[in-house]
């Protein structure tokens, strides 16, 4: 979202281990053993997230269609097409409401522990990508948009909601279930990430 980090407006290939079985004394042909479950191409279906600090609450969700790519050693990220993220935010008992649309792409060199439950580790300063963010506050009085570069954002130690550096995960069959906590200063967000296998 638009609030997490120093964000300057505000703010291996898939694992394939080859076994060999015995049957009467005969080798049996090698064969490549499943890919783990969270392994693949994923589709985001539900987004949400939750950031608290002091006399500040923000609440997010949408930003459904961004694309998640999962290798043993590498994360990326598209958000051509995706929709956007639309948030509610109380500041010091005011209340404003609005948007940002994600686009283009992002990659990280990251640690993928773990098949149906674990972890997963970015490395921030590896980011690599043009993917862009734009944020309009809508009411309670329209704002000027703006866009930012979520790679030199996340470089420069900011984080992004929308792809975490870090996260716990649970898979089963065609569900990924990305959950994480980021916290910067006084601010805390949770983030919790839905996404269905396309391959």
């Amino acid at each position: 979202m638009f609030v997490i980090g120093n964000r300057k407006a505000r703010a291996a290939a898939l694992a394939a281990v080859l076994g060999a079985g015995v049957l009467t004394g005969t080798a049996a042909p090698a064969t490549a053993a499943p890919a783990a479950c969270v392994l693949g191409k994923w589709k985001q279906t539900t987004y949400s997230s939750d950031t608290v600090g002091v006399n500040y609450r923000a609440k997010t969700s949408g930003a459904k269609g961004v694309k998640l790519t999962v290798k043993r050693k590498s994360l990326a990220y598209d958000f051509t097409g995706s929709a956007r993220e639309n948030a509610a935010i109380t500041a010091s008992g005011t209340k404003w409401k609005g948007w940002t649309q994600y686009k283009g792409k992002l990659t990280f060199t990251a640690t993928v522990k773990g098949a149906k439950a674990g972890t997963m580790t970015a490395k921030p300063k590896s980011v690599k990508g043009g993917a862009t963010g734009t944020s309009k506050i809508t009411s309670p009085t329209a704002g000027d948009p703006l866009t930012w570069r979520l790679a030199e954002n996340i470089r420069d130690g900011g984080s992004e909601s929308v792809s975490p550096a870090k996260a716990s995960f649970t898979c089963a069959g065609k569900k990924l279930t990305l959950n994480s906590t980021i916290t910067y200063g006084a601010e805390k967000t949770t983030v919790k990430r839905v996404f269905t296998r396309i391959s």
